[in-house]
Parts: C-alpha cells; structure tokens; sequence
C-alpha cells in the first residue's frame, strides 16, 4: 500500500491534468484540489500559464497526496451491496447477487440488472428513483391540486442539491427526484408547501397558515426532513 502511494506521489504532473484559472483579484498563485480530484490553479494579474504549472509542479507532492484523500473519500461514499438507504421512508437493505450469471440490486420490492456488480450503487438507484419520481409524483401534484382548488402550469422533476421542491411565479412545480426516499406524508408536505406558494410566494406569517391550514402536521415532516437530510443526499 506505501509503495503504491509513492509511485502515486511521485508520478510528474502534466499540463493537460491541470485546470488553469485566471482571476484579476488573486494576488498570488493558488493551488487546489476539487471534490472530484482536478488539480486547479489560480493565475493572478500579471502571472502566466507558464509559472502556475511550475508552481503546481513545485507543490506536487502535497497535491498528488489530496488527490488520493480525495479518491479515498469517493470510494468510502460510494453505496455497496450491504448498505443500506430510505426508500418510501423505510430502511431497505441493498443485495447485490447473479441471476443467470447476471449482477442484479435487489432492495424492497425493487430489482435492477447492473452491467456491473462492482459499480457504485448510487447511478442505477438514481437513475430508478428518477424514473419513479417521473412516473408518480406529477399525479400525486394533481390530486392535491385538484383538492385544494388550484392551478399549475406544469410538474418539473430535478435534482435539486439544497431544496425538495420549488413553485416560480408562472406556476411551475419543481420537485426533487429524491421524495421517493421518504415518507408518503412527507411527500405530501412537500408538494402541498409548493402549491400553497401559488396563494401567497413569500414565506410570510400568511404563508404558513395556508400552509398549516392544509397540513396541519407539516411540523413533523419539517422535524422528519431535517433529522435524516444527511442520509438523503447521495446520487
């Protein structure tokens, strides 16, 4: 394991694995690592291509050792067979086993064919959970629509990273895919919160009792939200 880090460290860094950056405010070179172990780098006023690579090149070893935290920690996020994830607002275990020779994810009353068993889990349980949110959650935005007597221009399905849904001024209703994750009231809440946005957009006093009037228990699926929202996030 040491010798394959330092064969890793130790590996020259080449132009074409560098994303140059150039900002007229920086005042020096700046070195970096992103979330998906691209080497950056910041040129300032004045400063060349030329000097960021040599300056990148110069700090090699501190990146080239980011990098492998940075692949570590992809790997440690990726979902296995054996793990676990809320799906309708219960724990499922995942199982990955051979059908006819076949990889195939079992959780709940769900199966999946994987080109690979060793792939991360993540990609063919978003790309289920999409086609679910797709397949469900426009009716359900009906439902409650129709029972509330009121109005939408259409029913968007996205993968929004800091909201669970959204209502714009012309009556779209966006909902994030990952509400096949969690409870049905939950869902519920969610879509009925988007809606009562097309009574009143702000989140005034008035707001929220439009919303309380139509679901009086939104506090609990708000306490539901916020006590497994760092288990909801993958994909």
């Amino acid at each position: 394991m040491e010798m394959a880090r330092l064969s890793f460290i130790e590996k020259g860094i080449e132009e074409d694995e560098v994303k140059f950056c150039r900002r007229r405010n920086a005042r020096r070179y700046i070195a970096s690592i992103d979330r998906h172990g691209q080497i950056r780098v910041t040129i300032p006023d004045g400063g060349s291509r030329c000097e960021a690579l040599e300056f990148v090149r110069e700090n090699s070893i501190w990146l080239r050792d980011q990098q492998k935290k940075c692949q570590e920690e992809v790997e440690e996020a990726k979902l296995k067979s054996g793990d676990t994830i809320w799906y309708r607002g219960d724990r499922h275990n995942l199982t990955v086993s051979k059908d006819w020779g076949r990889p195939v994810l079992y959780f709940a009353d769900q199966k999946i064919f994987l080109a690979d068993e060793n792939i991360d889990l993540s990609r063919p349980l978003g790309q289920r959970f999409r086609l679910l949110a797709k397949r469900e959650l426009p009716g359900r935005t009906k439902t409650l629509a129709d029972r509330f007597e009121l109005s939408y221009s259409k029913v968007s399905i996205r993968d929004q990273q800091t909201r669970w849904g959204s209502c714009s001024s012309s009556g779209v209703i966006s909902l994030n895919w990952r509400l096949i994750m969690v409870p049905s009231s939950v869902v519920d809440y969610i879509i009925i919160h988007e809606l009562m946005h097309l009574r009143e957009m702000s989140h005034s006093p008035r707001f929220w009792k439009f919303v309380e009037m139509a679901f009086p228990q939104y506090r609990e699926s708000e306490d539901w939200l916020k006590t497994h929202h760092s288990e909801l996030g993958w994909g």
